[in-house]
């Protein structure tokens, strides 16, 4: 079996890629991880964080960058919104 996570980088996402071998002992693992720009420098450090961690884990990492604010505003919708249309459609690429 093969799973992707989905790791933000938050205390909640990081306890389930800890915890994904030992729930799915047979599975081989990758994380995706959105970086939506929306926090600066912030956003940025998350998602090395959570790249650093699939490099000292052996878990192979999938990022992508969007630009959230720009896709809401072009189809006017909310940042929220925007955020998890971009998400699922690039998970759905993966």
């Amino acid at each position: 079996m093969r799973v992707l996570l989905a790791v933000s980088g938050g205390i909640d996402s990081m306890y389930m890629a800890n915890k994904a071998p030992e729930l799915f002992p047979e599975a081989s693992f990758a994380v995706a991880h959105c970086n939506f720009t929306l926090r600066g420098e912030e956003s940025d450090g998350d998602e090395e964080f959570v790249r650093e961690w699939c490099a000292s884990n052996g878990v192979a990492f999938f990022s992508k960058r969007f630009d959230t604010e720009a896709y809401a505003h072009a189809n006017g919708i909310s940042t929220e919104m925007a955020a998890r249309e971009l998400r699922y459609g690039w998970f759905a690429e993966l």
